[in-house]
């Protein structure tokens, strides 16, 4: 016991020596100047503190600090290795909750020893409203376009470093961190076109509350497609006036030309040659018209000796070309019984009609004893010619009954076209011409007391008239159910006026204009009598609607303005109205409308940021001034397409390189613009008629016209289509032509499919757009191509597309057993058939048909799928089954046997289903029986044979051989054993008492 006792106190004791040996031993203290000397500086200890706070240390040693860390309370930790700028740390508390944190910051010098230094601060974070914008975008499918949301505080001043969710038509695509401007940005892919609800939200932090921003995704088809553009002019210059495409796709263009009568005389010509109409002078009219494919059909040059100016070109649906304009030639080309053969004075209005070979059906001037120039001309199906333009003439010619039979404005006599009462003295005037041109059926003066300007008319259906221009300060102009009705200010405003269809009233009239200058310059008019006008404004405040594409003015001075888009409803209320433009000059100087409502306009920039859109044809200004064309959506508010049309190299003899729209108009499948260009390398086409500006003068005046045809992509879409071997299928493709957001149907085009790279065969769409071709399929099983192609045509791109044609190819097998080997006559033998497909594919409409021999009774059959009948007059049991997937079905036949005999159990298998292999697949079978006998060994050893088609096999029933099975025993006897040597070896057995 005492031993045991100083055991005990002898490990007590060397256990107190351990412990303060490794006390002693854990680590040595160096001295204190050793550490390093910290101190936070900023902010104070126990001071509020709120969002980021900026944290400033000193730390000083004997050695080198190697870095600062800081751990705040709340598990912030920040480590700076940067001396250079001062130790520091910036916290953001926006999602920290309010209260007391320990701020700490420890040095660590090179010698690895560390000081720190702690200090308390109240977080008191009082939540701030925010603000996000996220802006509409455009993109094309299938190419990437950035979502931008700026986040801002209540100040204004942008907020960093917080996340931005957004979703697209309610799903969450994605997030942006938002930068040091405050912009978060997350690039999305549209994948199919239409307009996407953009949503973007801030979820807030305890620091910012929350806020969110709904935006447009629009998401524009590539389109259009410059398909067709050519110069078109001789030596001298031309200006293009007038444009129109009928319904076979025939360009009529009228215009002013030089060229026709200055040597070397090359205006262009068909191959006939130039039609000449009168004795022609410097500068006369031309009209020429083109088929679909470029070529000249008729070139006709009409003028007296001296100058003629075509304003405005009109067609009907004959063919018939009516053009007016202004003539200063006393011996202008008039016919026989035309309504006014006599020259007026100073300057005359000129009608004449043109028949669909170029022929001169009829030609008039029109006008009074001083000034009067043709402007504007439609026609409607009667053949009746619409004119407008201005005179001052206070003897023009109106007819009884007329809205205005006397003019408004001064009259001017001296005959100095720069003196002010010349400025103030023009009235407008509307003249509808009877089909023949040799009377009036009604003519009237439209003015105030100052000038009047018309510029183009439109008639509707109804034959009622609407005319747009600028008017110069009349305070009186004519007003009527004016949704402006009075002067906008400004030197000019533009008017819109519809007149009824006699000629003898208002239905509305109304100014359209701001504090600047307006200027109303092409209008037209849809199926229901909406009126669509563009022009240029120089006003900050022209009018806009609520919604509309633009509705800030951005042009920077007097000088230079902005287009504009103006829709007014059938009463002259005003539907929508928007500004089109950039930081330069733009003016609106053609504009359409198709069928669906929306809206193509043309004209000419100097704007470097003119809007355009990612589909644009070109996205940048390439000279002095481009034309323009723009597609806006029916409501106004989308800008669906836009783009610059213009070169950027100048013809000798000009100062800068101006390329001008004149017009607009929608043919079949695009739209066709025109105007004039002095620009050398304007964009042609390589089927252009003409490549190269062909002016060769040294004039400065230097113009030829442009003719430029941009037309919709088409896109065409087939689905994947499965078709057995010798049966046929429909091969479906769907065509369409992309429009405004979409695509649209496009029928009555040949669309030409190939299989497996061999024709197939032409199919017509119908009026959805589908085209269905009836294919007889001959190819084995397999999975082949399917091309579609739509080739195109003058005013459609081609497209094409593939699938796959996929002929399916099973491998059927039977494996044939029975339940019973050699059975004797009057037992029941159940025979089975074991089906089998191997593939790839499912086998379709499979049938197997067994025979019955004689000598075996059938009782009946299961089957785990399918249906089975039994033909008692063929004896033949019928298992049909619609579909055989990769997997093995069986049937069960049960069958009696009569007679003891070698019967053959081999079915015959058939499929719709293309199957290589299914002739060789059944394999003969053999069934042997025999006469009932005593069995006194109990064992039944007759056999069920198996052979091939060529007469070997093996066995199906196959005797079972008797072999000797060998006992296995559980383990537990050896475990025993074993269990009990281990006791007595270990002294655990013991006797029984």
């Amino acid at each position: 016991m005492k031993k045991q006792k100083q055991i005990k106190r002898s490990g007590i004791l060397l256990f107190i020596v351990l412990v303060f040996a490794l006390c002693f031993c854990g680590s040595v203290t160096a001295h204190d100047s050793n550490y390093p000397a910290v101190t936070i500086t900023n902010p104070q200890h126990n001071t509020q503190v709120n969002g980021t706070v900026h944290i400033n240390a000193t730390a000083e040693s004997h050695s080198e600090i190697t870095q600062v860390v800081f751990n705040v309370s709340d598990g912030h930790v920040a480590t700076d290795n940067n001396p250079n700028d001062g130790w520091s740390y910036d916290w953001d508390t926006s999602n920290t909750p309010n209260g007391q944190y320990s701020v700490k910051a420890t040095a660590l010098n090179l010698e690895g020893l560390t000081g720190s230094y702690t200090i308390l601060l109240n977080v008191n974070n009082s939540q701030q409203s925010t603000q996000l914008t996220v802006n509409d975008v455009q993109g094309i499918p299938n190419q990437s376009a950035n979502l931008n949301a700026l986040l801002k505080d209540a100040s204004s001043n942008p907020i960093q470093g917080k996340v931005v969710q957004f979703s697209v038509n309610g799903t969450v695509v994605g997030t942006g961190t938002t930068d040091s401007s405050g912009v978060a940005t997350y690039a999305y892919t549209p994948t199919v076109t239409g307009i996407y609800n953009l949503q973007a939200i801030f979820k807030g932090d305890l620091r910012y509350a929350s806020s969110q921003d709904n935006a447009t995704i629009l998401s524009l088809p590539n389109n259009p497609f410059l398909n067709y553009s050519t110069y078109f002019g001789g030596s001298e210059w031309e200006k293009g006036k007038g444009i129109f495409v009928d319904e076979q796709g025939n360009i009529y263009i009228s215009g002013v030309t030089k060229s026709a009568n200055t040597s070397p005389n090359d205006f262009p010509a068909p191959t006939g040659g130039v039609t000449r109409i009168g004795p022609g002078g410097n500068y006369d009219v031309f009209v020429v018209k083109m088929d679909r494919n470029g070529n000249l059909i008729y070139s006709t040059i009409l003028g007296g000796t001296l100058r003629e100016t075509p304003n405005s070109l009109a067609v009907d649906a004959l063919g018939n070309a009516y053009v007016t304009g202004h003539t200063q030639s006393a011996d202008y080309p008039t016919t026989e019984g035309a309504y006014d053969r006599i020259y007026g004075n100073v300057t005359d209005a000129f009608v004449f009609k043109l028949n669909s070979t170029g022929n001169l059906v009829y030609s008039t001037y029109l006008g009074g004893t001083i000034l009067t120039r043709g402007w504007g001309i439609a026609v409607d199906n009667a053949g009746c010619a619409y004119i407008t333009g201005i005179t001052n003439s206070p003897d023009f010619p109106t007819t009884e009954g007329a809205f205005q039979t006397t003019k408004g404005g001064p009259v001017w006599h001296n005959g100095d076209e720069f003196d002010q009462v010349y400025q103030d003295s023009f009235d407008a005037f509307i003249t509808k011409l009877n089909s023949t041109g040799t009377a009036l059926i009604y003519s009237t003066y439209l003015g105030g007391s100052q000038a009047e300007q018309p510029l183009d008319i439109a008639i509707d259906s109804a034959g009622c008239a609407y005319i747009v221009g600028e008017e110069t300060c009349s305070m009186d102009f004519p007003v009527k159910n004016a949704f402006q009705n009075i002067f906008g200010g400004g030197s000019q405003d533009s008017f819109v006026t519809k007149l009824n269809p006699n000629g003898t009233a208002l239905i509305y009239s109304t100014y359209l204009g701001g504090l600047g200058a307006d200027q109303g310059v092409k209008l037209t008019v849809d199926a229901a009598g909406n009126a669509y006008i563009t022009g240029e404004t120089y006003s900050s405040n022209f009018p806009t609607t609520e919604g509309a594409y633009q509705r800030t003015y951005k042009g920077p001075d007097e000088n230079n303005g902005d287009a504009f888009v103006t829709k007014l409803d059938t009463n002259g209320a005003l539907i929508f109205s928007t500004l089109l433009g950039g930081n330069g000059d733009d003016a609106g100087t053609g504009i359409a409308v198709n069928s669906d409502g929306t809206i193509y306009v043309a004209g000419q920039t100097a704007s470097t940021d003119f809007p355009t859109t990612p589909n644009a044809y070109q996205t940048t200004n390439a000279g002095n001034y481009d034309a323009f064309v723009s597609r806006l959506s029916p409501d106004g508010k989308v800008l669906s397409y836009s783009t610059y049309l213009g070169g950027n190299t100048i013809v000798a003899g000009t100062a800068t390189s101006t390329d001008q729209a004149n017009n607009l108009v929608l043919g079949q499948g695009g739209f066709y613009v025109y105007g004039f260009t002095n620009s050398a390398d304007f964009p042609t086409t390589t089927d252009a008629f003409q490549k190269n500006n062909g002016y060769k003068g040294t004039g400065t005046g230097v113009w030829d016209m442009f003719i430029t045809k941009f037309v919709n992509p088409t896109q065409i879409t087939t689905g994947n289509v499965t078709g057995e071997k010798d049966a046929t299928v429909n091969l479906t493709a769907t065509l369409s032509e992309a429009n405004t957001l979409g695509y649209a149907p496009l029928a009555n085009k040949t669309v030409r499919f190939m299989v497996n790279g061999v024709f197939a065969g032409n199919a017509t769409t119908n009026g959805n757009g589908v085209a269905t071709l009836t294919y007889p399929v001959s190819l084995v099983g397999g999975n082949y191509t399917v091309q579609a192609f739509f080739d195109g045509d003058l005013d459609h791109l081609a497209s094409s597309t593939s699938g796959t044609l996929k002929v399916p190819q099973s491998s059927l097998h039977v494996r044939t057993s029975s339940n019973k080997a050699n059975p004797a006559v009057g037992d029941t033998v159940i025979v089975t058939y074991k089906l089998s497909n191997d593939g790839p594919d499912a086998a379709r409409n499979v049938v197997m048909r067994f025979t019955v021999p004689e000598g075996l009774e059938y009782i009946g059959a299961t089957k785990d799928v399918g249906n089975v009948e039994y033909d008692e007059a063929t004896r033949t049991v019928i298992w049909t089954m619609d579909t055989v997937p990769v997997g093995d079905p069986y049937i069960s036949v049960n069958m009696r046997v009569l007679s003891a005999a070698v019967f053959g159990l081999q079915p015959q298998l058939t499929t719709t289903t293309y199957d290589p292999t299914i002739a060789s697949s059944v394999l003969y079978r053999t069934l042997t029986t025999r006469e009932r006998a005593v069995d006194t060994s109990g064992n039944s050893n007759a056999s069920v044979n198996a052979a091939t088609a060529n007469g070997t096999g093996s066995g199906v029933g196959v005797n079972a051989a008797s072999s000797t099975v060998p006992m296995q025993t559980t383990g537990f006897p050896l475990v025993g054993l074993v269990l009990a040597v281990l006791m007595l070896v270990g002294g655990m057995a013991t006797s029984k008492k």
